[in-house]
């Protein structure tokens, strides 16, 4: 059975600031800078602005990334070519790098976090680390088969999107002047959604905080990819919302 030592639990759960420091020089997007004024992302090189399903892609292709790392990790550790002790620590800071930079995504930028954004990370990773470390022992012992690991290791990287999408609806601003923001979850295609993400997708159009954000209250957990839109609509558009005809 592998578990951290004092000091390795100590690198890994309370070393998130000081791993936000070490790379916070370094964009958060390379090529894109934040706008704080209009809450948007710009390309560098022309000062345009990035559509958020761009910035959304960009975000599940980190995951997807970090996934395939994991599940090969996963791999090795199974047939002995690494240690469960080196397949734990590179899994756990796989799992860091995933929370930490969907909070900065979604902040703008690593300067943009507060502490209490940092004590919020760390009660995810804190969480997640007991997790992955219980997946490895399984994994290692018998008890947890090859499929059931990779799935489990998928919904803890699944955490760090839900979060990005926590975040980023709690720093949303107001609408523009006399607009409403409105949201609606979106089903990806190719997933094999779940009855809950089904329900809130068809609600279409809501006021905006009224449905979970993709991952939340969902029997599909950390492997929910639906999407979360938003826009600003007038009045009368929102009358429509409330009624359900939109």
């Amino acid at each position: 059975m592998v578990s951290a030592e004092p000091m390795e639990l100590m690198e890994l759960m309370g070393a998130d600031r000081l791993y936000a420091r070490a790379i916070e020089a370094e964009p958060i997007l390379p090529g894109y800078v934040w706008n704080a004024r209009t809450h948007n992302y710009h390309y560098l090189r022309n000062m345009q602005f990035v559509s958020r399903p761009h910035i959304l892609r960009l975000l599940d292709n980190q995951l997807n990334d970090l996934q395939r790392q994991a599940i090969a990790v996963l791999a090795d550790v199974q047939i002995g070519q690494i240690s469960p002790a080196t397949g734990l620590a590179a899994l756990n800071l796989s799992l860091k790098r995933e929370v930490l930079t969907n909070a900065a995504l979604a902040a703008g930028g690593w300067d943009r976090l507060t502490p209490t954004d940092f004590g919020r990370c760390g009660g995810i990773l804190r969480a997640q680390y007991r997790r992955a470390t219980d997946c490895i022992n399984g994994l290692a012992d018998g008890t947890v088969s090859p499929a059931q690991a990779a799935n489990r290791v998928n919904m803890y990287f699944g955490r760090g999107r839900e979060m990005f999408y926590e975040m980023e609806r709690e720093r949303l601003g107001p609408a523009p002047k006399g607009k409403y923001w409105a949201e609606r979850r979106l089903l990806e295609p190719t997933a094999e959604n779940c009855p809950d993400c089904i329900y809130y997708a068809a609600q279409g159009w809501r006021p905006a905080g009224e449905l979970p954000v993709p991952g939340a209250a969902s029997q599909c957990n950390g492997n929910c990819r639906c999407e979360l839109q938003r826009k600003a609509i007038d009045a009368d558009d929102y009358a429509k919302m409330l009624a359900g005809e939109m």
